[in-house]
């Protein structure tokens, strides 16, 4: 709408639109606020089927919390090899984690944000279906050292000697 276009009449019309819009609002919003306990219930086998009575004594177990998805894909962004990897091994990765196969243009929207980031460089730029490959520059958590051999102990030698 222009300057030119203001005018009582239209004004009215755009009006009357926005009512007839928030009247179509309200009527889905009391048709979903209807159905909402259907949708919610959880499905039982028998509709005869009583519901079983809830064990005072036992609070509810409380829901599992998960982890947020950028998490996850960190965490196997961190799993990653040092020498670079690809992006169909990252979704090889996160599906171990997921069970489930992330969109690939989750994986790049992830890759391009970490980049930005400076948590990942371009290890190797390749066209194609491959695409490039990238590594990760988080540090990587140190492993448990085991404890060193002690002066007690014999220690084993693996060299073969020559007969």
């Amino acid at each position: 709408m222009t300057v030119s276009d203001l005018s009582p009449d239209a004004l009215a019309r755009l009006e009357a639109k926005l009512v007839a819009d928030l009247e179509m609002v309200r009527k889905v919003r009391a048709l979903l606020e209807e159905h909402r306990p259907l949708l919610t219930a959880p499905v039982t086998l028998s509709a005869t089927a009583a519901p079983a009575p809830a064990s005072p004594s036992q609070p509810p177990a409380p829901a599992e919390q998960r982890k947020p998805y950028d998490e996850i894909l960190l965490e196997c962004l961190m799993q990653m090899p040092e020498g670079g990897f690809a992006p169909q091994d990252f979704k090889r990765a996160v599906y171990k984690v997921t069970h489930n196969f992330p969109e690939t243009s989750t994986v790049k929207t992830f890759l391009n944000r970490t980049i930005r980031q400076g948590k990942v460089v371009i290890a190797e730029a390749r066209t194609g279906r491959n695409g490039s490959l990238y590594r990760c520059t988080l540090p990587r958590p140190v492993p448990a050292e085991t404890p060193p051999a002690s002066a007690d102990s014999p220690a084993v030698s693996t060299e073969s000697t020559p007969a």
